[in-house]
């Protein structure tokens, strides 16, 4: 009969070892297949966190470095360049140029103290050798520069207000900052919804020199160029 048929018992025993040998190789593939032991996921956990807590540390910095422009020069100058940046200032090595638009670009001489990532609205941060701290201000809005300043500057007291055009504003002003007091002198231009504030302050010049100071350093520190640049160094 057929059902005795030997070939046939044979052929389902090949069949029976075959799906065995099967099922082995795939066990053996899954044990073989990349696991990560408990121990090295939580290595893994400690280490991302840390670089968290590093990215927010650099962050705290960073937003905090405006206010270390208020820092004595002297005091900024003996401290290491690498405590420095890791407070988010550069000490420039050298005379530099820095895009400021399209067509100008801003220079900022040996040993300026720069931020390198100014919080926003500031577009540029950075301390003089003379102690005096210059900021350029962008922002949204054409809120006058004097409410900004109001906003953000301690014991704010705006002494004079001069119109230079119907857009822009000449702002002479006191503060403190940290029980010091600062005299500013700023100017304040608003165009197609965006206003551009840049003022230098100074815990000894008064707004009147700061004045003088503002027109020397925009004569003198604003380069035209041909093209849109990237910053470096001047030969």
């Amino acid at each position: 009969m057929e059902s005795n048929n030997p070939w046939r018992k044979i052929l389902t025993f090949g069949i029976l070892i075959f799906a065995l040998v099967r099922i082995a190789l795939l066990c053996s593939r899954t044990q073989q297949a990349p696991t990560i032991s408990p121990v090295n996921q939580s290595v893994n956990n400690a280490l991302q966190m840390q670089q968290e807590n590093l990215q927010r540390i650099r962050e705290t910095q960073y937003a905090e470095a405006p206010k270390a422009l208020y820092t004595p020069y002297q005091e900024l100058r003996e401290t290491e360049d690498i405590v420095l940046l890791q407070r988010g200032i550069q000490r420039l090595a050298q005379d530099s140029l820095f895009p400021f638009d399209i067509n100008t670009s801003i220079r900022l001489t040996k040993e300026t103290m720069f931020l390198t990532h100014p919080p926003m609205p500031i577009r540029f941060g950075f301390k003089s050798t003379d102690n005096t701290v210059t900021y350029v201000i962008e922002y949204e809005g054409e809120e006058k520069g004097n409410i900004w300043l109001k906003q953000h500057r301690e014991a704010f007291k705006l002494s004079k207000k001069e119109a230079s055009s119907e857009r822009t504003d000449q702002l002479f002003y006191q503060f403190q900052q940290e029980g010091t007091s600062f005299n500013g002198y700023g100017v304040s231009t608003s165009d197609q919804g965006v206003t551009t504030l840049m003022i230098v302050e100074s815990p000894k010049l008064s707004s009147a020199q700061l004045q003088t100071h503002f027109l020397t350093f925009a004569l003198t520190n604003f380069v035209k160029v041909q093209k849109k640049e990237t910053a470096h160094s001047v030969p």
